[in-house]
């Protein structure tokens, strides 16, 4: 990448790496009882950054844009209505 701000993502996120890695592997016995792999362990950023492990090769390598998906725009926008009660 050249934006800056994608390469300080990068960077910010490598923290993730071993977390992200233990997480997966130490998952596999629950997910195995059901005859599945554990699903993949992802993030998303306000620059459009991806990051997902285990990782995907794809053809089109870097024309996913997380901000257009739906679970990244839920997650990033939160509730619209709030109600507030007070007794």
């Amino acid at each position: 990448p050249t934006d800056p701000m994608v390469i300080e993502t990068v960077c910010y996120t490598r923290q993730l790496d071993d977390y992200i890695q233990k997480k997966y592997f130490s998952d596999k016995d629950f997910w195995a009882q059901y005859g599945i792999e554990p699903p993949a362990m992802h993030f998303g950023a306000l620059d459009g950054t991806f990051r997902i492990f285990p990782g995907r090769g794809i053809k089109t390598c870097g024309s996913y844009d997380t901000r257009l998906r739906p679970w990244y725009v839920a997650g990033s926008s939160g509730p619209k209505d709030v109600l507030l009660v007070l007794d």
